[in-house]
């Protein structure tokens, strides 16, 4: 099982190993690969139907020894996540680069260096937040005790090109490759003057090409390894999902390549409307696990209607939904009738992730 391209720290994919430090959630969590599940019997536990990985932000990675894998809610806080291998792409799974790597140990240092004395032993989690103030990104440390309770929380700034510094330097590698491997060969070899010379995988899959809406590309900040885009092209493509024909604009186009520094061969596979669905699906469910386990308390009500909520609209919109969480819900419906009947919710089960 290999990294998705657009998300790899060099040329090639990358296998996926166990120990891997990742990102994930589209740059939001930082953590590790703890399981590969790559056979029937290891995924179908886990409620897939397909390969997947499961991932997890408590750190350091030996931590995840002491504790049991199969941890699932409040990923913040040390649980783990698993993700079919179709979705590694939507989620943004993919390797820290040296660089990133540097940062993050130099934000968790900070971090550590502020903890009270004798508190030094706590495992923590890693993750990216917004600053609204700034409309820049910190990193949030939470130091986690063995019951996963959140101790003491800390919030470094993010050090300027945290995420842009590794990428430069390797475009800078590339540019200097480009030029000694091509010398005096014609640059519009790769469409450098007429974008109607351009590789044509750049748009593998495309139905149409309109050339006339095509605007020059500024590959300096585009992530590639020998052949760069030298223009955006208005392409029309169609759907995985639904069929349905759609177009990849060029300012689109622009945003992946010269501000999310997307590998250079990617290419959308679905349309708005699809994608819309599916960032609604990824989030219902990132919410059902991080308030999964609060709703199994007493005195909860609310956090098991919003589950009994949750997993009836992932009912209706997927097709393969996992038992447990069948089984979750019909738990909570049984303790709410008996709420409502009896005035205390009996425990009739233990709700599955």
């Amino acid at each position: 099982m290999k990294y998705p391209d657009q998300y790899a720290t060099t040329a090639k994919s990358e296998s996926i190993r166990v120990g891997d430090l990742v990102w994930w959630n589209e740059g939001v969590y930082v953590g590790y690969i703890v399981e590969v599940l790559e056979q029937n019997e290891q995924y179908e536990v886990w409620g897939l139907d397909e390969p997947g990985v499961v991932l997890t932000n408590l750190h350091p990675f030996e931590a995840n020894k002491r504790k049991r894998q199969r941890c699932p809610g409040f990923i913040s806080t040390g649980g783990t996540v698993v993700y079919p291998a179709k979705s590694l792409e939507d989620e943004g799974v993919g390797l820290l680069s040296s660089h990133e790597r540097a940062e993050m140990d130099w934000a968790v240092a900070t971090a550590q260096s502020k903890l009270a004395r004798g508190l030094s032993h706590l495992d923590f989690c890693v993750s990216a937040v917004m600053n609204a103030g700034s409309d820049g990104e910190d990193w949030r440390i939470d130091f986690v005790d063995e019951d996963r309770q959140v101790i003491e929380t800390f919030v470094v700034p993010f050090r300027p090109d945290t995420r842009e510094k590794e990428v430069k330097r390797i475009q800078t590698n590339q540019s200097t490759l480009l030029t000694d491997m091509l010398g005096t060969l014609d640059m519009d070899v790769f469409g450098s003057t007429d974008p109607r010379n351009m590789p044509k995988h750049l748009f593998w899959g495309a139905t149409h090409l309109e050339y006339a809406s095509a605007i020059r590309a500024d590959i300096e900040k585009q992530n590639f390894s020998v052949c760069p885009r030298h223009w955006y092209v208005e392409a029309d493509f169609k759907c995985a999902e639904c069929g349905q024909e759609f177009t990849w604009t060029v300012d689109e186009q622009r945003v992946w390549f010269e501000e999310h520094y997307l590998w250079i061969d990617a290419r959308p596979r679905h349309c708005k409307n699809c994608k819309s669905t599916q960032k609604r699906l990824k989030n219902l469910r990132k919410e059902y696990d991080l308030i999964v386990a609060a709703a199994q308390r007493r005195g909860r009500p609310d956090l098991k209607k919003r589950i009994i909520e949750i997993v009836t609209e992932l009912e209706l919109r997927l097709e393969n939904l996992p038992d447990g969480l069948r089984e979750t819900k019909q738990i909570f419906e049984r303790q709410l009738r008996n709420l409502a009947e009896k005035g205390d919710p009996e425990d009739t089960g233990t709700p599955k992730a």
